[in-house]
């Protein structure tokens, strides 16, 4: 099951639409039909939860947009997501990032565990 948020776009001609969005669902509000976007948000681990996720880079699919927040509950729900504490550091595109920012189709995620140093 999917969580996060949803982006609901207003279907006209149902056939052209389907066809030029690969990852749909539909779903009905009223009368009018729309369809969610799945995107896949590549997310880059390092050290220790990279040890925990047994990879480096996690494909995470989610509703689009969404959040930060959103991407890191979808990933604690996946083996090894204990691993990360309540605020992790994130970072989209190479710049650190609040738990509210959104993310969008193409960006990169990298969630960065504590360092110590000296």
């Amino acid at each position: 099951m999917l969580r996060g948020c949803a982006a609901f776009i207003p279907v006209i001609g149902t056939n052209r639409v389907h066809a030029a969005v690969s990852h749909t669902r539909g779903t009905r509000f009223g009368d009018t039909r729309y369809l969610v976007l799945v995107m896949s948000i590549p997310v880059l681990l390092f050290a220790s939860y990279a040890d925990a996720f047994g990879t480096r880079e996690l494909h995470v699919p989610i509703n689009a947009p969404c959040t930060v927040s959103a991407l890191i509950e979808q990933i604690r729900a996946l083996p090894g997501g204990h691993v990360l504490p309540a605020e992790p550091l994130v970072a989209v595109n190479h710049e650190w990032v609040k738990a509210s920012t959104e993310i969008a189709v193409g960006d990169e995620v990298a969630v960065i565990p504590p360092v110590a140093g000296g």
